[in-house]
């Protein structure tokens, strides 16, 4: 069952990230060339919002079974990987959820023509941490 909810939180980043690349590229380009939001540039972002809410649920769900092991580990907080996956994954990854979710929540309430670029930055704000994350992996 574990090793089943370790490999969907392999795949469904593969899925987040090309819905991510999606999403901010649409963004990137109808910000530049001065196009209206439309309501498939709202579906593109709320599939990748989804995306990410889903991956964030698995790796809570992993992560609830990890620390069950890792506080049973003596002085876990000294070994780099233990306090990688116990504290800094978990904690830049939950920044760039709620990042991102505002992001496409500030998008809905922004003036036409600004909608577009909210969405880009804060997306981009949001993989920036997830790369700065995964960068970091001990």
């Amino acid at each position: 069952m574990y090793s089943s909810i370790v490999t969907a939180h392999s795949y469904v980043r593969y899925a987040l990230l090309v819905m991510f690349a999606i999403s901010i590229l649409n963004a990137l380009y109808k910000d530049f060339s001065k196009k209206p939001f439309a309501k498939t540039d709202g579906t593109i972002n709320r599939i990748a919002l989804s995306l990410l809410h889903l991956q964030a649920l698995i790796g809570l769900i992993i992560y609830v079974n990890f620390i069950k092991v890792a506080v049973q580990v003596e002085h876990f907080m000294k070994d780099a990987h233990l306090r990688y996956y116990a504290v800094e994954h978990i904690t830049l990854m939950l920044a760039a959820v709620v990042i991102a979710t505002i992001g496409i929540a500030k998008s809905k309430r922004k003036p036409e023509g600004k909608q577009h670029r909210t969405v880009w930055i804060f997306e981009l704000i949001a993989v920036a941490l997830i790369t700065v994350s995964l960068l970091s992996m001990k």
